[in-house]
Parts: C-alpha cells; sequence; structure tokens
C-alpha cells in the first residue's frame, strides 16, 4: 500500500497514531509515553482516523503512523525512530535509522515480524517485562 507522504492534518505537537485494540501497542505505547515524556501526543486510530483523510482504516491496523508537526507522515520503524527522537536518551536510533540500510533494513523487517504477530509477542512482552509497563 502506498502511502501519503503528508498529511493535511497539522497536529499541535508529534502525534504517534496506534491501534487502541492492540494489547502489545498499548503496552509499548505506555513505556514510550514515559520517555518522551509531554514531547510527544499518542492517540488511538480509533479516535482520530475521521480527521486524517489520507491515512485508510487499513494502513493503521498495519502500522503506528506519526504526524509531524509539519504535516509530514511516517510509518512503521521510522515512525517509532521518529517518536524517540524527542528523547534524549533514544534519540540517536533515527539517526542510524535514516543513515544506515542495515540498520533500517533489519528495523523495517523487524517491524514487519512484528506486526503480524503481535498477540504472541504481547505475552512474550509481558513475561520478559511484567505486566505492567
Amino acid at each position: 500500500m502506498q502511502m501519503p507522504i503528508h498529511s493535511s492534518y497539522i497536529p499541535k505537537q508529534p502525534l504517534l497514531i496506534w491501534d487502541g485494540k492492540c494489547g502489545f501497542c498499548k503496552y509499548w505505547v505506555m513505556r514510550w509515553q514515559k520517555i518522551t515524556s509531554n514531547q510527544v501526543q499518542y492517540i488511538p486510530y480509533q479516535d482520530i482516523q475521521e480527521q486524517i483523510d489520507e491515512i485508510p482504516e487499513q494502513a493503521f491496523k498495519q502500522a503506528v503512523r506519526m504526524i509531524e508537526t509539519n504535516g509530514k507522515i511516517y510509518s512503521g520503524a521510522h515512525a517509532a525512530y521518529r517518536t524517540f527522537y524527542y528523547s534524549s536518551r533514544w534519540s540517536f536510533l533515527l539517526s542510524w535509522y535514516e543513515n544506515s540500510f542495515l540498520f533500517k533494513a533489519i528495523s523495517d523487517a523487524s517491524y514487519k515480524f512484528i506486526a503480524h504477530n503481535r498477540p504472541v509477542l504481547f505475552k512474550l512482552t509481558k513475561t520478559c517485562f511484567g505486566k505492567n509497563p
């Protein structure tokens, strides 16, 4: 699915849009909120998709989407690393993603694997990291 690169919806702060019905997604969004403090807004796609014409519902179900304050849209691993950019501790990951072909390829493949296996990986996440994010 070809994704648009720009949205007419312009958030006041960087916005990460995620699947609110996904336990795995909710767990990791809660952890990311702690990392990024108030630097990024996190909203389930179910609460905002009607305001964003450029991204179809099916695309929201497949991967997280980030819309920056200039309207630029990022998807999947790139969106995740854009989120980490707003954390001084993990901001280097965005540079690695954007400047290393190997890191980008591994990240994109890993993201695709995770997206297709969220229920199983949610159980594994809770086993490894605990039930409370």
